[in-house]
């Protein structure tokens, strides 16, 4: 519950600050000519990749865009209850190319833990898992994990997939890091 209300909480945080755009922009509008406010959300990436002896064959850092803002908005109007993050790992599937991962979709999902960095004012969400294939990443995406009403399990993307390019072998170890700020 504790987990649940901590998810909950950071994302109203992010609905609250970001408006619809997360521009940044102060403007005058409305009825009252008053100024508008909206705080941009952004999500800096850290994707390792590990040997088998725990060293790093591979470091990507990067960042991508908020596009989350309906579904923060069910969360906030309790149509939908966060329950959870995911990582998600892409490869070239038109390409014809191997999944990093043998999850027979195409697609590698792996659950990841949520903490909020007091210092830096940050929520970060990580996670990893094992390669089981030689591929290459090319698309990654932070999700949240809600229960709709009715507990009908969905994945939302709370940020829009980047393309990392990393190459993987079987064996190595993926992980993932996603540091969102609100700013």
């Amino acid at each position: 519950m504790k987990k649940v209300l901590g998810i909950a909480a950071a994302l109203a945080v992010a609905l609250t600050a970001c408006g619809s755009s997360g521009s940044g922009d102060e403007s005058a509008d409305g009825p009252g000519g008053g100024v508008s406010e909206s705080v941009g959300i952004t999500g800096d990436w850290t994707i390792e990749v590990l040997d088998p002896d725990g060293s790093v064959a591979e470091s990507v850092s990067f960042r991508n865009e908020f596009v989350g803002t309906e579904t923060i908005a069910e969360i906030l109007m309790s149509s939908l209850t966060p329950t959870g993050w995911q990582i998600r790992l892409e490869h070239d599937a038109f390409g014809g190319a191997p999944a990093p991962c043998n999850s027979g979709n195409g697609f590698c999902f792996f659950d990841a833990t949520a903490s909020w960095d007091v210092s830096a004012e940050e929520l970060v969400v990580s996670g990893s898992t094992s390669v089981d294939n030689d591929a290459e990443i090319v698309k990654v995406g932070g999700l949240v994990v809600t229960a709709e009403v009715g507990n009908q399990p969905f994945s939302d993307h709370v940020f829009q997939p980047a393309e990392p390019n990393v190459p993987v072998s079987a064996g190595q170890v993926v992980q993932a890091e996603i540091r969102y700020s609100f700013g």
